[in-house]
């Protein structure tokens, strides 16, 4: 199996979970149609992770910001380079280390949660927010080709990866890549991930993120599931001190919307919510669900 005992300890320490997302469209496998998946999932892993801390500090739960350039509440960024994608095929024969990095030091976790709020009429309303921090990671064994799998060709990755990442997939397309992760002042990378393409027995589009530093959970989660907070924009909380300014902040232009995400219009690696539906939501009565 896919890095043996190496990936099982990432499981267990919550640094990743090898599974799949499922998109619910036709498969593509254009180039341009991948580049924007993986750009559009760290953009709406950012996005998702940097509403729990403006929530927490409209509930009095944090201290307020001493001043506007203080970077406390900022989500993580993700800066993406170096990307190539392609065929299986064409990289069958190279190994696996070639296209991921073990952990050393500090790795990124990102964990999912789901918020609710209870009007004084008694309406409630719930969404989405992740939980960023850092956290130390130190192999438990030295990896190496033999005993963790970096030896496996990209052929066998694929293979063994169709059985394994939880829903059965034919992957046909990679598309690899190097990512820098910056939080709170503290950055890892560049480093190699990648991301897996291919499709179901029903011919929808399945994608496997392998990203060992930057919030594996978190992508799988934003792959998987929707992130746009449309209960908080009908609720009385959309009024709690510094959402107003958040929900400013990011509303983006409906241009920016495509087929990748139905939830959040993505570009240039950065996702919010679109305008149109904003401002939809802002004018409905905040007792309108």
């Amino acid at each position: 199996m896919i890095l043996l005992r190496l990936l099982a300890a990432l499981s267990l320490a919550g640094v990743l979970l090898p599974t799949y997302a499922q998109i619910q469209h036709p498969p593509e496998v254009s180039a341009q149609h991948m580049e924007d998946t993986v750009r559009s999932a760290y953009g709406a892993l950012s996005f998702i992770c940097g509403l729990q801390p403006v929530v927490e500090r409209a509930q009095g739960q944090r201290q307020p910001i001493p001043s506007p350039q203080d970077t406390v509440d900022s989500p993580p960024t993700y800066t993406i380079t170096d990307m190539v994608i392609g065929t299986i095929a064409s990289i069958g024969s190279r190994k696996l280390k070639e296209f991921m990095e073990v952990p050393s030091g500090q790795v990124l976790l990102t964990q999912f949660t789901v918020q609710s709020n209870t009007a004084e009429d008694g309406t409630s309303s719930t969404w989405n927010e992740c939980k960023v921090s850092w956290m130390d990671f130190k192999a438990p064994f030295q990896a190496t080709d033999s005993n963790s799998g970096l030896g496996m060709s990209m052929t066998e990755v694929a293979r063994v990866g169709s059985s394994m990442f939880t829903e059965p997939a034919t992957y046909t397309h990679y598309a690899a890549f190097t990512v820098a992760t910056e939080f709170q002042g503290k950055s890892t990378g560049p480093h190699k991930a990648f991301f897996l393409f291919g499709y179901n027995a029903d011919g929808k589009e399945v994608v496997s993120p392998q990203d060992l530093y930057s919030g594996a959970q978190g992508l799988w989660k934003v792959l998987k599931q929707q992130v746009y907070p449309d209960q908080l924009l009908t609720s009385t909380f959309r009024e709690a001190p510094g959402m107003a300014e958040w929900i400013k902040a990011n509303t983006v232009a409906d241009t920016y919307c495509s087929s990748v995400r139905s939830d959040l219009c993505c570009h240039e690696g950065r996702c919010g919510m679109a305008q149109s539906k904003v401002s939809l939501a802002l004018e409905a009565p905040t007792s309108q669900h």
